[in-house]
């Protein structure tokens, strides 16, 4: 994950539009942003690798047919950006399969955006 050099620039990224036309089918996008910062109860053994407590920044899209039928199967998530700012742009990969969810006419994906030592 990347915080400034990331494959795609903040000025395409913020005109990009919650909803989307693709083979005649309407899509809408909606974001679900949330950090848990409860402490957690670890094995003795249990070494942590960052410095922030609580867990990282989780993000849970949800894309849904406007008129409410049946989620294509072609269609993928295979990248994820968060916008803080102008040069704050956290990155992604999607895993195919991981933590996705196909029922009736919503996708939902839900990933982890990892970022090492600096607070979200």
């Amino acid at each position: 994950m990347a915080t400034s050099n990331t494959s795609v620039s903040y000025e395409i990224l913020s005109k990009v539009p919650v909803q989307v036309t693709i083979n005649n089918k309407e899509f809408q996008l909606a974001t679900f942003l949330w950090r848990d910062f409860m402490p957690r109860i670890v094995p003795d053994n249990y070494v942590e690798t960052s410095s922030i407590p609580g867990s990282h920044l989780i993000a849970k899209l949800k894309i849904s047919t406007i008129d409410n039928s049946e989620f294509p199967s072609d269609i993928k998530v295979n990248r994820v950006w968060i916008i803080l700012n102008k040069t704050q742009i956290w990155e992604t990969s999607v895993q195919e399969g991981e933590s996705r969810v196909v029922t009736n006419s919503v996708l939902s994906v839900k990933q982890e955006m990892v970022r090492n030592r600096d607070p979200m």
